[in-house]
């Protein structure tokens, strides 16, 4: 009977202090749901109290108190009445000099409903005599509130009891702040009437920091939460492991995985020992955002604290390193698990075989798909046959790409659309662009829809393998089919036109490729597309092919007038330079190499080659050994050459000599022949078939002359210091020179030995040797000793 009277009492003091709190709407709101309860119970406890009446004596001319009959009263008074009633039983209890009962203050509390009615209750506490009393009755009006969640009333009664200097402890401060943040769950934002009650009255007690603290994480507030929980940490309320949970999740929540790190490792500091969950929420926190050292630093946290670790944490930190293309990691991590005792799954591989794949390591993708296949109770998925696939494209391996492709199809795996691409992508790679198309129509014959990254992929096997028709046939096939077509797919298209002009083969010079790549960056804005970057830079090359100077340099300059996304990069300026090196057009090719440093885009030597290409074509000699110069100057064999510094090759010393042989200027290609000697460049070991015969099939004609002239001027230097000597052999070859108007390479050497030199140094031609010319060691002395007796009348004329 005890336990159901006080149920009732408890639930209509919420609803009341509730009401006396809420506004109109909410009260209404309340009302409804909880008032058909009370009536219902009302006549079933009037019966219980009437029974209880008639069987108890009635005793006359004695003081009533507070008791059953008079909650029975409580109930059946109008509620108009009820205030006054309650106030008129406990004000005759306290000028008796008896004490008030929790329940009392309960109903006083909730059958107030204006401030005035209040601040009477909170009089009628003050007038009791007893300091105990009145502060135990001040905290169970606060308990009371906390209870029902009235933050108001809450707040009231501790401004009251500062004005009745009724010692406050951290208790009281904590009920007023619990009371304001259950308040929360209803009036959404009020919590931030706590901040202020806590900064001007003190510490708290944890659990009243704690449920501050969740106010604030659910709010996304999660700089405010680390901030209170550093004010904890120098507080006298140290924080515990739920506030340390509840602070960490709102981190986590607010996408903010480093900061939850860094107070897990707080955590760890200040001795509280965090679960296994918290520290997977993190780990999982920090993997999402590829944090994985970070990651990894909790894994070997939770190793010294001897914690244990679950697979669902190792496998979200391989995904992380597999989109970080992080294959060493990955693999050492997943050997880590073996030692562990932890039997990595399916998405533990396929995490690993990734990242191989992502950095061009298909060999330990291959690999470690075997080590897949040997792991007892793992079975490899339609994912790992396409991770598997994609590093063998990567790594240009078509024929174990198409392996794995049909071992996939023989197990019966669903086979999908990103497995194809990865085996259509390795395809393209070297060329088998037959074999591309085999794989698209094998997918449509079935039914796997081939995606947009499918056609890009076939279309650049096409333009690898020539086919620039079939390319632009696939993109017509994605408009008739209402594709939606991306910047991707008109980037793989325009690249093959750029290809298939740069093969040269016949036929392309009346399709007019360059014109189409025009119409195809045309056709992009039309449906919306800016091209970027690569498409110009494609379009360029493509312009190039046809020696169309003007349009390419007028494409460069949309790049540089267009957004982020276009402005040239080293492959763009190489490119247009290149484009006006084959018309000739010099002074456009300097100007822009120039443009391409003040960019801060160092020129590489592709770049330095393209302009002594146009320095060559243009006839510009004296400017083409002054950039010989600058560009060996710049990485002088003195120090150490960074990757980002120009180096000359083979081509560039070729560029270079054909510039300024074609002035006559014979010292200076003399000068770079033999820098390029003394870098390695020329006569490697590829060039010599003994120590005296010299390779000069590769060589165009002007760099044969150099290599002649620095060869017969070393060989006299040789001779002159006591060395022995052989007969030199050239070795020419017996082909003729493409242009008729120049003479083979052996005659070319013939008539260089015989005309360039003074004396003449005669040679021949062996019967049976017709590809080579030989000078015999008889003829380099005679021709050495010539030399020589000439220099020493030279000096004697001079000083005479």
């Amino acid at each position: 009977m005890t336990y159901i009277i006080s149920c009732q009492v408890r639930y209509l003091v919420l609803l009341l202090i509730l009401s006396q709190k809420c506004c109109s709407q909410k009260r209404s709101i309340v009302d409804a749901f909880v008032v058909p309860t009370i009536n219902r119970r009302r006549s079933k406890l009037s019966h219980i109290f009437q029974a209880k009446a008639a069987s108890r004596p009635k005793q006359r001319n004695k003081k009533k108190r507070l008791s059953l009959d008079d909650v029975k009263a409580f109930v059946e008074t109008p509620k108009d009445s009820q205030f006054l009633v309650l106030l008129k039983q406990a004000r005759a209890s306290i000028d008796a000099g008896e004490g008030l009962a929790q329940a009392m203050y309960g109903m006083l509390l909730a059958s107030s409903k204006t401030t005035n009615e209040l601040d009477q209750v909170l009089t009628l506490i003050q007038q009791q005599e007893d300091p105990q009393r009145v502060k135990g009755a001040f905290q169970t009006c606060l308990e009371w509130c906390y209870e029902a969640a009235n933050a108001a009333g809450a707040t009231t009664i501790h401004s009251a009891m500062l004005k009745a200097k009724v010692e406050q402890d951290a208790h009281d401060n904590s009920l007023v702040v619990k009371s304001i943040c259950r308040a929360n769950s209803i009036d959404r934002g009020i919590w931030r009437n706590a901040t202020d009650f806590i900064r001007l009255n003190g510490d708290l007690e944890l659990q009243a920091y704690d449920a501050y603290l969740a106010c604030i994480a659910y709010d996304g507030l999660w700089k405010e939460s680390v901030r209170v929980l550093r004010q904890m940490q120098d507080g006298q309320t140290k924080p515990a492991l739920s506030t340390y949970t509840i602070v960490i999740e709102s981190c986590l929540y607010c996408n903010q995985p480093e900061q939850a790190g860094q107070l897990l490792v707080a955590c760890v500091r200040q001795g509280v020992t965090p679960t296994i969950h918290l520290f997977e929420q993190v780990i999982a926190g920090l993997s999402r955002r590829l944090q994985w050292r970070k990651a990894m630093q909790l894994v070997d946290m939770m190793d010294e604290m001897k914690l244990p670790k679950t697979l669902p944490l190792h496998n979200s930190m391989l995904v992380a390193m597999a989109k970080s293309s992080e294959s060493i990691q990955a693999k050492s991590l997943l050997q880590r698990m073996k030692r562990e005792g932890l039997r990595p799954t399916t998405l533990s591989y396929n995490s690993v075989i990734s990242a191989c794949a992502n950095v061009r390591y298909w060999k330990d993708a291959l690999l470690v798909f075997d080590q897949c296949l040997r792991e007892p109770g793992v079975s490899p998925d339609i994912y790992t046959f396409t991770n598997a696939i994609r590093a063998c494209a990567k790594g240009g391996k078509a024929d174990r790409a198409l392996s794995l492709l049909q071992v996939a199809e023989d197990t019966k795996l669903p086979v999908d659309a990103y497995c194809y691409t990865a085996a259509i992508e390795a395809c393209a790679k070297v060329k088998m662009w037959k074999k591309a198309l085999e794989l698209l129509e094998t997918m449509e014959r079935l039914g796997i829809i081939p995606t947009e990254v499918t056609y890009s992929v076939t279309i650049s096997a096409c333009g690898n393998g020539g086919n620039w028709e079939k390319a632009l046939d696939l993109l017509n096939l994605m408009s008739e089919k209402k594709m939606k077509i991306r910047i991707i797919t008109y980037n793989a298209a325009i690249a093959a036109l750029a290809k298939g002009a740069k093969l040269g083969k016949s036929g392309y010079e009346s399709k007019e490729l360059w014109k189409i790549s025009l119409q195809l960056l045309q056709r992009m804005r039309v449906d919306g597309i800016e091209p970027d970057g690569f498409s110009f830079t494609s379009a360029i090359s493509c312009c190039g092919a046809y020696g169309k100077w003007k349009e390419a340099l007028e494409l460069f300059e949309a790049m540089q007038a267009g957004g982020i996304r276009t402005q040239p990069n080293k492959i763009a300026y190489t490119a247009v330079i290149s484009t006006c090196a084959k018309a000739g057009k010099y002074e456009h090719a300097i100007r822009l190499f120039h443009e391409m440093k003040d960019a801060g885009i160092p020129p590489d030597n592709i770049a330095y080659n393209a302009l002594f290409t146009a320095l060559r074509v243009a006839g510009q000699g004296k400017l083409a050994f002054d950039f010989w110069n600058e560009m060996i100057g710049s990485n002088s064999a003195a120090k150490t050459i960074s990757k980002l510094e120009p180096i000359p090759d083979f081509i560039t010393v070729q560029e270079v000599i054909g510039a300024i042989t074609r002035v006559g200027a014979f010292e200076s290609a003399d000068i770079v022949f033999a820098e390029a000697v003394r870098r390695g460049i020329i006569f490697d070991a590829n060039c010599f078939d003994t120590s005296w015969e010299i390779d000069l099939t590769k060589m165009t004609l002007s760099l044969a002359r150099a290599a002649c002239r620095f060869i017969l001027q070393r060989t006299a230097r040789m001779s002159r210091s006591g060395a022995d000597i052989e007969d030199l052999i050239f070795i020419t070859g017996v082909g003729r020179n493409h242009d008729e108007n120049h003479p083979s390479l052996r005659e070319f050497v013939q008539e260089l030995l015989s005309s360039e030199f003074d004396p003449p140094i005669l040679c021949n031609v062996p019967r049976l040797a017709s590809g080579t010319v030989v000078v015999e060691k008889e003829m380099i002395l005679d021709w050495s000793q010539k030399q020589l007796c000439d220099q020493m009348t030279q000096i004697a004329t001079f000083d005479r």
